[in-house]
């Protein structure tokens, strides 16, 4: 409503009122204005947002004015309605835009130069206030998880305790700023943990405390106790290097550590100061008796029997134990220092190592363990259990509590025996799932993903429970995988923490397709903690955007920066799009020499790993070598977790999340596997479960990912039961990568050769596409999915006889002549995707399409599409039906099985349940400039799709439906659906969608462009942006890869949008990108022609114009339908597209 109707003498009175009174500006309005700027000193950035809404909010509230920052808040109509029909401007309105835009104005000059754009096209103050809020507030939640990370970390190190207490105070500040807060309490913690090792009995004494203790007592107690730490560091003379054990007296019957008083040492046997046991007078006294109140206990003392016990020592400086099996890793003691025990001798030690303290919560780390075989005790040094471990250990006169300083949770409890306090090793389960008899050992070995002896025994020993034949077995996967050349030496220089330097490499093309048309990877190596993340690709040109969300992540994950990128002189590594981003985030790129592929021989190593384990893995399960990318990626999960000599023999994943990894929910790759079916996929009568193999894990669900081969689809579960000794690739008919395929060069381990221009890491000249295709086997090319595995289409004209001499053909390595190859590529893509079925019965009898059902009708629901109501007695109800379509890859493989529920739009009439149907969409040749022109510029054509477009956008006509099929409401079966979206099939569908859409795009400030109104442009003084829209498909590109994001991040916030990535297949065009090319190809939609016409069987032809004139056509009747002539006829013009080849033909033809 633009206008108010007021009585006669009401209204003459306000405009009287007003015309005598212009709006005016209110002493608490001018005062803000007059001191708002000075108020927010700072304007708003990225980084201050939670400061800046606060001074914004307080000083509103103070003046009364907090209500124009509410976009709920009722405005007043614009103009007032006269009795006699006409209309007045509003006083109340003019005043409160007057206010309004004072405010905005102010508010708008508060805010920096580079935050300004997001609100200038915003008309009022709350518009302003709201956009802010809902652009930072994520931002301000990662800050402060951020900075609490941060808080966590701190430690004094080398700074004084004035500036580690500032430090503390600066982040918990900068928490407070964010809008969240840290308890004193916490605060404390974070003080306390902090401190090092020479504070242990200070920060004992502080959490022993029976009286609450605030901050400024612990400020005082700390500048204090550094003065003394300080004063005691510079008297103490150090004990040459030896180590101390064996529960020494701590004077007067005490166990606290106390102060040193002076700079002598206290002797063990008579508990004087100035000289130690060897020294000491009573020495040779075995009567003599000290004047103290409890006798000094020392466990050397009894030397009678050996104990598998380990007793605390607070006393000790070092783990202490006689027996070598304690050890996990052991070390040749070379050294000449002893222990020094209770009675003053010194033992020699023989080994050190380090080891593992099991705990019914978690395993301890017991990180400097001395071997000695002159003792008889196992000691644990309590300093140094409580150091590594980051735990405190509280007696008490019954027992002792281990408690962890981070969840504060009980870890272990113990008793008090004898005044000792012993820990028994715990009993070994035999149910327990890593407990496994020694008859076993191989199938953890293939666990693992087939790790070294050396690394197998290792993991085994740090694992207690994890009990395996010691003994050395082979495996004849591991021989025929990992066989090498002698080992060269390597380099010893390391990278002092994560991210400091990341390694990377491609590998490829594969010697198989896979399913989803990968043919390389990518890998990224962390040079400090060795972790590896890898990528399989279709191309190498994807290598810029995985690195840029590799970026994204690992720096959000690790709260470090990635400080320097080594690689070869690869095109893809040397391309201006990733040189100019290393150079925009100040990334330091190394690029190694041609022909020195040593110098990243970090990422050439970590290659040869991945793959040798990669064959280990294909081998054991003979699994087919289209699998590559999920073994590749299992090998990579397990290398991982497996420790490395390269990193002291701890795991990678044990460096980076500063936690060791767990080995339960590992199983054998390749394995049969039986996952649940849930209970809406079955009928009561089908099994539970199903058979398949299992392929490995995944990092976006937390399950098993299971393949399973009667329906051709991957299946991720938690509910799964593992025979791993039973192998379903292992006699299947369907797996012939030994007998029909030539193992590539290609597959093997990289070697160093240098192609100036490309990636020396492919290692090997890279064949045409095609005779990549040639490596397939012709079984797994043509197999249809719908069939069961035995079910195969084989092609014998392309069936070659392999020879048995020794010489190198090109039938032997796979290098055919070109036009074979192509004719091989199109006949097996032709006849490779069945027929989507079309009618609900065909459907229903596949998992596939119940499911795809299922999830349609669930989307529908969570958007309200409709209500069900009595079907009305005079209006039209339309019926519904569901359509079925395959969503295939750019390489014409099975990407999502789709069902769509489609309104029966025939049956509406206009004017009445429609009007307006006009819905632009995207121009051929708008997509050919808009793809040039980023060529030209060297962007990024990103691609976008929006899930359930349609509804989306609102009806303003009343429109009723019938239930759809198979998905009626049990208790009201006769209703009808009353539509509130526009659901698809309905004529006005499309404009109310395209409506929707461009309304939203526009308020963020785009503009239509005038020869095409599916392009949108965004456009400032050095940004542009360009968005393409067809239907819910979208391009996107621009010179701002900052400002396209946060378009796409505006977009996800008003539609569920899905990134697809680069773009590779818009309007059923094929789009692929080199270095300065874009090829458009239609390659599935020709295949869909094909098959439409039941030619697909037949050969390819090179020319499909008869060369003869004038034409003479075939008398024999192939199409004795119009329509389906007509139809062919429109397919093939739209296939002209991208092939003007056939252009000619079909236009004679039609």
């Amino acid at each position: 409503m633009e206008a108010s109707t007021l009585s006669q003498s009401h209204l003459e009175e306000q405009i009287a009122s007003s015309a005598s009174d212009a709006p005016i500006l209110s002493s608490s309005l001018k005062f803000v204005l007059s001191n708002l700027k000075n108020t927010v000193q700072n304007p708003l950035s990225r980084d201050n947002y939670p400061l800046w809404r606060s001074q914004i909010l307080k000083i509103c509230k103070a003046n009364g004015l907090e209500s124009f920052l509410d976009p709920l808040r009722p405005i007043p109509e614009k103009s007032l309605l006269r009795s006699d029909r006409t209309t007045t401007p509003n006083p109340l309105y003019a005043q409160w835009i007057l206010n309004d835009q004072n405010l905005a104005a102010a508010m708008c000059a508060t805010i920096s130069a580079s935050i300004l754009p997001y609100v200038l096209q915003l008309e009022t103050t709350a518009e302003i206030w709201a956009t802010l809020q809902t652009r930072f507030q994520s931002t301000n939640r990662s800050k402060v998880i951020q900075l609490k990370n941060e808080l966590h970390h701190i430690s004094l190190k080398n700074s004084t305790m004035v500036q580690y207490l500032n430090d503390i105070k600066s982040l918990v500040d900068q928490i407070a700023a964010a809008g969240a807060r840290v308890d004193e309490e916490d605060i404390i913690l974070y003080i306390l943990n902090g401190l090092p090792s020479t504070y242990q009995a200070f920060k004992t004494s502080i959490r022993t405390m029976t009286q609450p203790l605030n901050l400024d007592q612990l400020y005082s107690f700390l500048i204090s106790e550094e003065i003394h730490v300080a004063s005691d560091a510079a008297r103490s003379a150090p004990l040459d290097n030896s180590n101390t054990a064996l529960f020494v007296n701590r004077g007067r019957g005490r166990r606290g550590r106390g102060r040193s008083q002076g700079t002598s040492q206290i002797c063990q046997i008579c508990l004087k100061k100035g000289h130690t046991a060897t020294d000491c007078w009573h020495g040779l006294n075995v009567q003599y008796v000290p004047q103290t109140r409890q006798q000094p206990r020392a466990l050397a003392a009894d030397q009678s029997r050996a104990s598998t016990e380990w007793y605390l020592d607070s006393g000790a400086s070092s783990h202490l134990t006689h027996n070598l099996d304690n050890l996990s890793i052991s070390n040749p003691y070379n050294g000449s220092d002893g222990v020094t025990i209770g009675d003053g001798r010194s033992v020699s030690i023989s080994n050190s190592g380090k080891g593992l303290l099991p705990t019914p919560s978690r395993k301890l780390h017991l990180s400097k363990i001395l071997h000695s075989p002159e003792i008889h005790y196992n000691l644990i040094s309590i300093s140094q259990l409580t150091r590594d471990n980051n735990i405190a250990v509280t007696f008490t006169p019954s027992g002792f509590v281990f408690k962890d300083l981070t969840t504060h949770q009980v870890i272990f409890q113990g008793p008090c025996r004898d005044g000792l306090y012993p820990i028994q090793p715990p009993q070994k389960s035999k149910n327990h799932a890593l407990t496994v008899p020694n008859s076993n050992t191989t199938l953890w070995h293939n666990r693992l993903g087939h790790p070294s002896h050396r690394i197998f025994h290792s993991i085994a020993s740090c694992n207690s429970q994890l009990h395996i034949d010691k003994k050395e077995f082979v495996c004849h996967a591991c021989n025929k995988a990992k066989q090498h050349k002698a080992v060269l030496e390597l380099s010893r220089n390391r990278a002092k923490s994560v991210l400091d330097l990341i390694h990377s490499d491609v590998w490829g093309p594969a010697p198989a397709l896979s399913n989803s048309g990968m043919l390389y990877y990518v890998l990224f190596i962390d040079d400090y903690s060795r972790f590896t993340w890898l990528f399989p690709m279709r191309q190498k040109s994807e290598v810029f955007n995985i690195f840029v969300n590799f970026k994204s992540y690992i720096e959000n994950f690790t709260s470090s920066k990635i400080k320097c990128l080594r690689t070869d002189g690869g095109g893809e590594f040397v391309s201006t799009s990733l040189s100019q981003f290393l150079k925009q985030h100040g990334i330091l790129h190394q690029i190694s020499c041609p022909y020195t592929p040593k110098q990243n021989g970090v990422a050439e190593r970590k290659h040869r790993h991945v793959i040798e384990t990669t064959r280990s893995l294909l081998d054991t399960a003979s699994v087919p070598y289209k699998y590559w990318p999920d073994a590749v990626l299992t090998a990579t999960y397990l290398i991982n977790r497996i420790p490395s000599p390269n990193t002291d023999n701890v795991s990678p994943y044990e460096l980076l999340n500063h936690k060791a990894p767990s080995y339960a929910h590992l199983r054998t790759f390749g394995s049969a596997c039986f996952p649940l079916i849930p209970a809406n996929a079955r009928h009561k009568l089908q099994p539970k479960a199903q058979l398949c193999v299992f392929l490995g894990y995944s990092d976006n669900y937390k399950g098993y990912k299971c393949c399973d081969l009667h329906n051709n689809k991957i299946i991720f579960s938690r509910h799964v039961t593992f025979d791993e000794n039973c192998f379903p690739f292992l006699n299947s008919s369907s797996n012939h990568n030994t007998e029909n395929v030539q193992i590539s060069p290609l597959f093997l381990t990289p070697t160093s050769v240098y192609q100036p221009g490309t990636s020396h890491t492919s290692h090997t000249p890279t064949p045409a596409p095609s005779s990549i295709i040639q490596q397939i086997p012709s079984t797994q090319a043509i197999v249809n999915p719908e069939a069961s595995d035995q079910q195969t289409t084989t092609a014998p004209q392309f069936q070659k006889q392999q020879a048995t001499h020794q010489m190198l053909t090109r039938s032997k390595i796979g290098s055919l002549k070109p036009t074979v190859r192509l004719n091989l590529i199109h006949h097996h893509q032709a006849t490779n995707n069945p027929a989507d079925p079309t009618t609900y019965a065909e459907a229903n009898k596949s998992v596939e399409w119940r499911q795809a059902m299922a999830a349609e009708f669930l989307a529908l629901q969570q958007q309200g599409t409709w209500d069900l109501v009595q079907p009305p007695s005079d209006a039209t109800v339309l019926g519904c039906k569901w359509t079925y379509r395959t969503k295939l890859h750019s390489d014409g493989s099975v990407a999502k099985h789709k069902a769509r529920l489609v309104a029966q739009g025939n049956h509406q009439e206009y004017g009445l349940d429609y009007t307006e149907t006009f819905s632009p969409v995207a121009k051929l040749p708008t997509i050919r400039i808009l793809l040039a022109i980023a060529l030209h510029y060297d962007w990024t054509v990103q691609q976008l799709d929006v899930a359930n477009a349609f509804l989306h956008g609102s009806l303003t006509e009343t429109v009723y439906m019938h239930q759809p099929q198979g998905f009626k409401d049990t208790v009201h079966p006769n209703y009808v659906c009353r539509l509130h979206k526009a659901i698809y099939g309905l004529k006005q569908a499309p404009r109310q969608w395209y409506n929707t859409f461009t309304s939203f795009l526009t308020s963020i400030g785009f503009k239509h462009c005038q020869s095409d109104p599916s392009l949108l442009i965004f456009r400032t003084s050095n940004i542009s942006i360009f968005l393409l829209i067809y239907v819910d498909d979208l391009l996107i590109t621009g010179n701002s890869s900052v400002k396209i994001q946060d378009i796409i991040n505006m977009l996800n916030t008003k539609f569920t949008m899905k990134h697809l990535g680069a773009a590779n297949s818009f309007m059923g065009i094929q789009i692929k990108r080199t270095a300065d090319i874009f090829f458009l190809s239609q390659k599935p939609y020709a295949n869909f022609i094909l098959q439409m016409a039941e030619l697909h069987h037949c050969n390819p032809l090179s020319n499909p114009t008869c060369t003869k004139m004038p034409a003479v056509f075939s008398p024999d009747k192939i199409l004795g339908e119009p329509i389906t002539y007509r139809r062919i006829i429109g397919s093939l013009q739209y296939l002209c597209l991208t092939i003007p080849d056939i252009a000619y033909s079909v236009n004679y033809l039609s």
